[in-house]
C-alpha cells in the first residue's frame, strides 16, 4: 500500500504497475526462453555435466556443450549438442500446440488436474505428472514422456537394422536425441510446479483461443492472463523490467540433490515424487515434491485467500512498510508500501526459514487499510505484485533448477559393475577355425556384472544399493560396439601395425554394434559379482577394432518398475597368441647312427621314433592357459615357475584354451580382454622320451588400438613381421625367422582346445 503521494505520482505509479499486469501472450508457467535458462542451469548441475558420465552412456566423454557430440531434434532442423537439445525440450513442450499447456498443472492437495468446468466445460487437461510420466497409463499424441525417454534410451544402445550399417548408426543417434530431447520436455513439468497458479486450480490464459468467440470457448472468464508470469519473462530495455535475465537459477537450494537428501542416493523413490511424496492430501502440507513445496507456501493471484494452502493471511497482523524509494531506488515515486511474511515450510531444512514479501496490500489509500484493520477483516485488501515474485523467485527458481537436475540424475541413476569372468577373458575362440572377416568372431561372452546403484545406509551404517529385485522381469543384453578393420587378413597381415597397413584407409568410419540375446537377471547380483553368459546371433566379427564392451539392464529398479542401466567398458581388440614349435628350422649334425654332417630335424627323428609325425608331436610343445585364479601356481606356487619337471608332477591347470603345436605347425586364439594388465599362467607340456612340464608368470596386456578423435590419430601397439607364412609380433619375428636348415616350409594351423 502506499500512502503521501502526490496526483502526478500516483500516476506514475499506475504507468509502472501497467508494466506488472500487462496482458500476457502466453499460457504458460515460464516463458520460452526461461525454460531453456532453467533446464541449462539444471542440466550444468546435473551428472551429465561430467564427461565420464557420457562415456558410461557409451558416448564420446566430452562437455555437453560440444558441438561435435551432437544429434537431432525431432524437429526443426539440424543436430545440435546436448546442452541445446536439452534446452530444446524444455522450449517445445510449450509449442506443441495451445492446449499443451494445460497439462502442465497439478493440485497436490486434491491430487487433481486444472478444472476447467467453470470456464465453458472444457476437459482437455491431464495432471502434469500423469502426462510427464506415463507411469499409470499412456496417451495418444505423447511422444516425450519419462517413459518415451527410457524407450528411446534402450533404442539408442541397442537398435540394430539387419539391412543397413548406416541406418543402425543413424537410428542410434537419432534415438540418443530423442532422449535428450525428451527430458527437456519432462523437466518443463517440474519448472512449472514451482509457478504457483500451476499447483492448485488457477487457471490462466493470455491466448486469443481463451477469449470469447474462440471455438475452445465461448466463455470470456476463461481469458486471464498471468500477472506472475508476464513479470517473470519481462526481459526488456527498461532496468526495471530486466527479470529473465537475472534470476536466481543457482542459488540456495539449487543443488540436484535436493529434494531428497544423500548424494546421489534414492531410496525408496519413484519418479512420480517429484511432484508429491504424500500418500494423501493430508501429508501435502510435510511433503517434499516441488508441487507440495510451492503449494504450501506461494500464494497466487486467483486464489489469494480462497485456498487454504498456503494458511490465509490476516491483514491486522504485523505488516513490514517499505518506502517506495527503497524498492525502486532512482525513481521519484513517494509513499510506502506494506508486506506481508509467511513461513516457508520445507521438511529438508533444519532451520527456520519465512518469505519476507509474500503478499502485499492491494489499496493506495491509508485510510482504506485502517479501516480494514479494525474490522479484522482477512483478505480483502491483499494482493500480489512484482516485489512478491522478486521474493518467491528466490525460493522457485533455485528450487526449479534443483528439481530438473534431479531428476536427470535419478533417470540416470543406475550402476552396474563389469568385470572379467573367472576364466581371465571376455571371450575367446581358435583362431585356425574363426579366421574370415566379417564372417567368424565371437559368439559368446562371459562376464560378471554387480549392481551398484547407490541406496544409502542400512540401520547399521552398512552402504547398500537400490535392489533389482530377485527374481525380475527385467533382462538384461551385452554389446559390444566397434569398428571394421577392412584390412583385415587371417594370416594377420593387414593387421593395424602390419606393414604397409594403414589405419586411415582400414579403420570403417560407421561404427557398429551387435546385441546378444537377452538374459534373465542372475541370483544374488545385489550382494556380488556373478557370472554372465552371453550368446550373440551375430557373431562380434574377428576383425572387430575400438571396441567398446556395454552391459544393459532394463527392467525394475528399487520402486521404479523400468529404469534403464548401462555400464560401458573400454576393452581391448582381439588379442592373438600364438604357439609354434620350430625344431624343423634347424640342422642337427653327427647325431649316432647318422652319416656325419648336418642332418634334417626329420632324419634326426628317426633315430628314436617310430614316425615322423610322433616325432613332431613328442617334440612339439603344448601351451596351456589361464589368466585368472590358478591354484597350485600363482596361489600356491608348489611348483618352480620355468624349470622342466617330470609331468606326473604337474598341478591341474582350469586351462580356458589348450593350444596344440606340433613342430612345424602353430595353433593361435583370438582374445577379447579387459585392456588391463591381468595376471595368468602359462603352462608348456611336452610328450617326449620323459614327458615334462613347465609353468611360468604371464601377464595378458591389452591390445588396445584406439582412435583418439581429439588428435584424429590411432598409435597401433603391436608391429607385426612375417614369418613362416604367418605375420607375428616384432618381438616374436626372430624366432621364425632364424634357423639353418635347407629348407623351412610355412607353418600350418593346429586346432586349439577352447573350454570357455
Amino acid at each position: 500500500m502506499i500512502d503521501s503521494y502526490s496526483s502526478r505520482s500516483f500516476v506514475r505509479m499506475l504507468l509502472l504497475l501497467s508494466i506488472w499486469i500487462v496482458v500476457s501472450n502466453d499460457s504458460v508457467a515460464y516463458e520460452t526462453a526461461t525454460h531453456e535458462d532453467i533446464s541449462e542451469a539444471a542440466l550444468r548441475r546435473s551428472i551429465l555435466a561430467s564427461p565420464e558420465a557420457l562415456s558410461n552412456l557409451g558416448l564420446r566423454a566430452l562437455q555437453i556443450d560440444d558441438v561435435r557430440q551432437s544429434f537431432s531434434p525431432s524437429v526443426n532442423g539440424s543436430a545440435r549438442s546436448i546442452l541445446l537439445l536439452t534446452r530444446f525440450g524444455a522450449r517445445w513442450e510449450d509449442d506443441l500446440g495451445f492446449t499443451q499447456a494445460l497439462r502442465h498443472f497439478y493440485d497436490p492437495v486434491k491430487d487433481a488436474a486444472l478444472d476447467l468446468g467453470d470456464y465453458g466445460g472444457v476437459q482437455v487437461s491431464v495432471r502434469s505428472p500423469d502426462w510427464a510420466l506415463e507411469d499409470r497409463s499412456e496417451y495418444s499424441g505423447q511422444q516425450f514422456s519419462l517413459r518415451d525417454a527410457r524407450d528411446y534410451y534402450y533404442r539408442a544402445l541397442t537398435t540394430v537394422d539387419p539391412l543397413s550399417v548406416k541406418n543402425s548408426a543413424t537410428l542410434r543417434s537419432r534415438n540418443f536425441g530423442l532422449m535428450f530431447q525428451t527430458l527437456g520436455h519432462v523437466i518443463h513439468h517440474l519448472q512449472d510446479m514451482a509457478q504457483p497458479q500451476h499447483v492448485r486450480n488457477d487457471l490462466h490464459c493470455g491466448e486469443w483461443q481463451c477469449q470469447a468467440g474462440a471455438q475452445v470457448t465461448s466463455n470470456p472468464l476463461f481469458y486471464s492472463p498471468s500477472m506472475y508470469e508476464r513479470y517473470t519473462n519481462l526481459d526488456e530495455p527498461d532496468p526495471y523490467s530486466q527479470i529473465r535475465a537475472n534470476l536466481p537459477y543457482t542459488g540456495e537450494h539449487s543443488s540436484p540433490t535436493y529434494p531428497f537428501p544423500g548424494d546421489g542416493v534414492w531410496p525408496g523413490m519413484d519418479a512420480r515424487k517429484f511432484w508429491r511424496t504424500s500418500a494423501s492430501s493430508a501429508g501435502v502440507m510435510s511433503g517434499s515434491g516441488i508441487a507440495e513445496y510451492t503449494n504450501r507456501n506461494f500464494y497466487s493471484a486467483g486464489t489469494l485467500q480462497r485456498y487454504n494452502s498456503p494458511p490465509a493471511i490476516e491483514i491486522h497482523l504485523p505488516a513490514e512498510k517499505v518506502e517506495i524509494s527503497a524498492l525502486l531506488p532512482g525513481t521519484n515515486l513517494q509513499g510506502s508500501m506494506w508486506f506481508y511474511s509467511s513461513p516457508i515450510v520445507d521438511p529438508l531444512e533444519t532451520t527456520n526459514i519465512v518469505n519476507p514479501r509474500a503478499a502485499a496490500h492491494s489499496v493506495f489509500d491509508p485510510e482504506m487499510l485502517e479501516a480494514a484493520q479494525a474490522t479484522s477483516t482477512p483478505g480483502q485488501f491483499l494482493s500480489v505484485n512484482r516485489f512478491t515474485f522478486d521474493s518467491a523467485h528466490k525460493f522457485l527458481i533455485p528450487r526449479a533448477v534443483a528439481y530438473s537436475a534431479g531428476l536427470i540424475n535419478f533417470f540416470f541413476r543406475g550402476r552396474l559393475e563389469v568385470t572379467p569372468p573367472e576364466e581371465g577373458v571376455y571371450g575367446i575362440v581358435d583362431h585356425t577355425i574363426e579366421k574370415q572377416a566379417d564372417i567368424d568372431g565371437f559368439g559368446k561372452i562371459k562376464l560378471k556384472v554387480k549392481n551398484t546403484t547407490p541406496g544409502g545406509l542400512d540401520a547399521s551404517g552398512r552402504a547398500v544399493v537400490e535392489r533389482i529385485p530377485e527374481p525380475s522381469t527385467g533382462t538384461f543384453v551385452a554389446i559390444a560396439k566397434f569398428h571394421r578393420n577392412a584390412c583385415y587378413q587371417p594370416d594377420l597381415s593387414g593387421e593395424y601395425g602390419a606393414p604397409g597397413k594403414d589405419w586411415k584407409t582400414c579403420r570403417s568410419t560407421l561404427e557398429e554394434i551387435a546385441v546378444s540375446a537377452p538374459q534373465p537377471v542372475p541370483a544374488g547380483i545385489n550382494d556380488d559379482a556373478v557370472a554372465m553368459a552371453f550368446t550373440f546371433p551375430d557373431k562380434i566379427p574377428i576383425n572387430a577394432t575400438d571396441v567398446f564392451l556395454q552391459v544393459v539392464y532394463r527392467g525394475p529398479l528399487g520402486d521404479e518398475p523400468d529404469a534403464v542401466v548401462v555400464a560401458t567398458k573400454d576393452i581391448a581388440e582381439p588379442l592373438f597368441l600364438t604357439q609354434y614349435s620350430l625344431f624343423d628350422q634347424f640342422t642337427y649334425a653327427n647325431y649316432p647312427f647318422l652319416d656325419a654332417g648336418p642332418n634334417t630335424f626329420q632324419t634326426w627323428c628317426l633315430q628314436g621314433y617310430g614316425s615322423y609325425d610322433a616325432c613332431r608331436v613328442a617334440e612339439g610343445a603344448t601351451l596351456k592357459v589361464r589368466f585368472g585364479p590358478a591354484p597350485g601356481y600363482l596361489e600356491q606356487n608348489t611348483a618352480p615357475a620355468g624349470e622342466w619337471l617330470p609331468l606326473a608332477q604337474e598341478p591341474p591347470l582350469d586351462a580356458v584354451a589348450t593350444l596344440i603345436a606340433p613342430v612345424g605347425t602353430y595353433a593361435r586364439v583370438a582374445l577379447l580382454a579387459d585392456g588391463q594388465p591381468r595376471a595368468g599362467v602359462f603352462l608348456y607340456e611336452r610328450a617326449t622320451r620323459i614327458p615334462q612340464f613347465q609353468w611360468e608368470a604371464a601377464t595378458l596386456l591389452g591390445n588396445r588400438n584406439q582412435f583418439d578423435f581429439d588428435a584424429n590419430t590411432l598409435v597401433p601397439l603391436t608391429t607385426y613381421v612375417s614369418g613362416r607364412g604367418i605375420f607375428v609380433s616384432s618381438e616374436a619375428g626372430p624366432l621364425l625367422n632364424a634357423g639353418n636348415a635347407p629348407t623351412i616350409p610355412p607353418l600350418v594351423p593346429s586346432a586349439s582346445i577352447i573350454s570357455f
